[in-house]
Formats: structure tokens, C-alpha cells, sequence
């Protein structure tokens, strides 16, 4: 399935969804899943061990017509009901649970192969979940600093801003010396760590403001932030 950048809904869209006509709430829903689908399918497949790529799209799909199409997930949230990740989360990890359970009773709630289940989770459902989700959040705030960084000095900022942040810190890469940039660049120095400490101001702007689109407070985007910092270094 085709998927955007990064969620960014609003505390405000999911309450518009209970306002919407029948067509108008599939339509906002069916974009709503469009952009979580991700972190769904990660907390899907590590709750099943060894399932096929095939059969981890059918239970994530089985999932959002389940929850979110015919029992309206969304309708009860609320951001006094605490963070839109974990209710999401919450309700992956419960139905698929319900799911090993059916068949250990013999029961089918779907046409879905279950061939797997039986085995253990390798990785932590919850983790795969956050981890993903973290992903897209950091993945989103590059995408919009590069879109501020194309061309002269901002361009060198940004590459700079990759080699000695981004690529370590993600990748476990070594942190590029500055005297390999300043060849590479013909900047000096001085120049170079000015660049730097601009651009890491502006991710953590643009950072904050990917995390404002689905937390519903300040306190909240400072957590989610602290999370965030974990779940990339895992």
C-alpha cells in the first residue's frame, strides 16, 4: 500500500470525523490510514513471527476495517484521553491478540492465513510500533528542512548537518571530521560550525512542529520529543 511522508493529523481532524457525512468521514479516514499505515503494518508483523509480506497486509488491513472503518476507533478519542500514538498502538496490539486467540479456540474471525502464529514475537510489537512511528515523525522534519536547504551556503548547511548529526546519530555512522568538510566544501571552519548550529536549529523547529500535528499539548510534544530521541537510537 502506497503510503505518505508522515500522519500529520490533528487532534482536530479526528473530532471533524464525527461531524462528517458518511462519504466525507470514509474519505478523511481512508487518508488518516493512508498515512499511519506504516507503524501499523511494523506492530502487525512483529506480533507475528515469520509472516509473509502478503499476510501482514491482510491482517493490517483486516485491522483498519475492523477498528477504524466499522467500530469507529476515532470516535473515542479524545486529547484528554492521552496521545493518539498510544491509542492507535494500544488497539493494534489488542486485536491482534484477539486474533492468536481465535485460533487457539478454533475460532476464525477471518479468511486471513495463520500459519505463523504459533512462534513467539522476535521483536516487541510495541517497540516495532514506536520505532517506526519515530521514523516517519524524523523522516517527515528532513524532508521539510531539505525543502529549505537547495541551493548555495543553506545547501552546504544541510549536507553538513547530515554527515556530523543525521547519519551518526540514525545510521550509526562515524561523524565526518571538519577538516574533510572543510576540503569537501571549501568552507572554513568557523563557517562550518555556524552552518551547523543554524540547521540543527531549524530540524528542531520543523521537528517540533511534525510532532504539534498529532500531540495535543506542549507537555505532550516535549515527551513525544524525549521519546523520539530514544526510539532512534535503539
Amino acid at each position: 500500500m502506497a503510503v505518505s511522508a508522515f500522519p500529520t493529523t490533528q487532534w482536530t481532524e479526528i473530532r471533524d470525523l464525527r461531524q462528517m457525512s458518511p462519504e466525507g468521514k470514509r474519505e478523511a479516514l481512508a487518508n488518516f490510514i493512508n498515512r499511519y499505515w506504516p507503524a501499523i503494518e511494523a506492530c502487525v508483523r512483529a506480533s507475528f513471527r515469520g509472516i509473509s509480506t502478503c499476510d501482514a497486509e491482510e491482517y493490517t488491513q483486516a485491522f483498519v476495517v475492523a477498528k477504524l472503518f466499522e467500530r469507529d476507533l476515532l470516535d473515542v478519542a479524545s486529547a484528554s484521553r492521552g496521545r493518539l500514538r498510544d491509542l492507535l498502538r494500544t488497539s493494534i496490539r489488542r486485536f491482534c491478540i484477539d486474533e492468536i486467540r481465535s485460533r487457539s479456540t478454533g475460532v476464525r474471525r477471518s479468511e486471513i492465513s495463520l500459519e505463523h502464529t504459533d512462534a513467539p514475537a522476535s521483536i516487541d510489537p510495541e517497540k516495532a510500533f514506536d520505532e517506526s512511528w519515530a521514523r516517519l515523525v524524523i523522516a517527515e522534519a528532513q524532508r521539510r528542512v531539505a525543502l529549505e536547504h537547495t541551493q548555495g551556503f543553506r545547501q552546504v548547511a544541510w549536507r553538513v548537518f547530515e554527515l556530523r548529526v543525521l547519519n551518526p546519530c540514525l545510521n550509526g555512522d562515524p561523524i565526518v571530521d571538519y577538516a574533510e568538510l572543510e576540503f569537501e566544501f571549501e568552507v572554513d571552519r568557523r563557517q562550518l560550525r555556524n552552518m551547523l548550529a543554524s540547521t540543527k536549529r531549524t530540524f528542531g523547529y520543523l521537528l517540533r512542529d511534525v510532532i504539534s500535528e498529532y500531540a495535543a499539548s506542549e507537555s505532550e510534544i516535549d515527551g513525544e520529543l524525549k521519546h523520539l530521541m530514544v526510539m532512534s537510537q535503539a
